[in-house]
């Protein structure tokens, strides 16, 4: 019996199949893949809870690895389960390179077989991926990502994830006062920074879903910090301020690249 179940929630990512050729390729081949498909969000991530929760007794630990995932090197999989053992967690949160902010964002989720989901009946319909409730030791890794989020998306999937980041983001009180709905507002911007930067006017797909939704759901002063023009705002406050330093250093001559 293979020690690692990896679940996979699909309907249609084009990214699929590079997801499957580069499971083929990991130097880690101890593991089962379930593909889950087809099924709204909260209905699907409760059936994945579920296979989590109905064989703990058969596999050592648990991936949930998204169909618009892929392993970015041939030994990704295996640095992840010699972490988890080495580490003794029972729930890991590893970064992947998100292609739609061009940042290192969360996550791929790990879990051991101590793990448990008992109330899968009162999921909440819009954050569907949900903490266990019993877990020993939980760890949110910084290091560098294994995994690409979203590489060369389709239309569809820019547009579904504007809508459902927006979805999170502006809600009352949400943006203003809970940590996670900030995270989700600062994605959005980043996205709109990474529009700025690069050109890419895909990117504006997703933008304009994040705006449609923000018009119908978010207080009428929440529309300047979304507006594009704040993106250069935060490029200045997250990279400028950091860049400006380097260079003046380089014209000086005492750093070179």
């Amino acid at each position: 019996m293979a020690e690692l179940l990896i679940l996979t929630l699909k309907t249609d990512e084009p990214q699929f199949e590079d997801l499957l050729n580069s499971l083929k390729a990991q130097s880690y081949q101890d593991f089962d893949h379930h593909v889950i498909e087809n099924l709204p969000s909260q209905q699907a991530h409760q059936q994945l809870y579920e296979a989590i929760n109905n064989n703990v007794d058969t596999y050592t630990y648990f991936l949930k690895l998204d169909a618009d995932m892929v392993f970015l090197h041939e030994r990704a999989l295996e640095k992840i389960i010699d972490y988890l053992a080495m580490d003794g967690c029972d729930h890991l949160v590893y970064p992947v390179q998100d292609f739609c902010t061009n940042e290192a964002i969360y996550g791929v989720h790990c879990f051991s077989n101590q793990v448990r989901w008992p109330q899968l009946k009162q999921m909440d319909t819009l954050f569907v991926d949900q903490n266990p409730d019993v877990t020993t030791h939980k760890a949110a890794l910084s290091s560098e990502p294994l995994i690409s989020h979203l590489e060369n998306p389709s239309a569809q999937q820019l547009a579904r994830f504007g809508n459902t980041r927006a979805l999170k983001a502006f809600q009352p009180r949400r943006v203003l006062l809970q940590p996670r709905g900030k995270e989700l507002f600062r994605q959005l911007l980043a996205v709109a920074c990474h529009h700025k930067m690069t050109g890419d006017e895909r990117l504006l797909i997703l933008l304009a879903e994040a705006e449609k939704v923000r018009k119908q759901t978010s207080p009428a002063e929440l529309s300047f910090w979304f507006s594009p023009r704040i993106a250069w705002v935060y490029w200045w406050l997250f990279y400028g301020i950091r860049c400006v330093p380097l260079w003046i250093i380089q014209k000086l001559g005492f750093y070179k690249l």
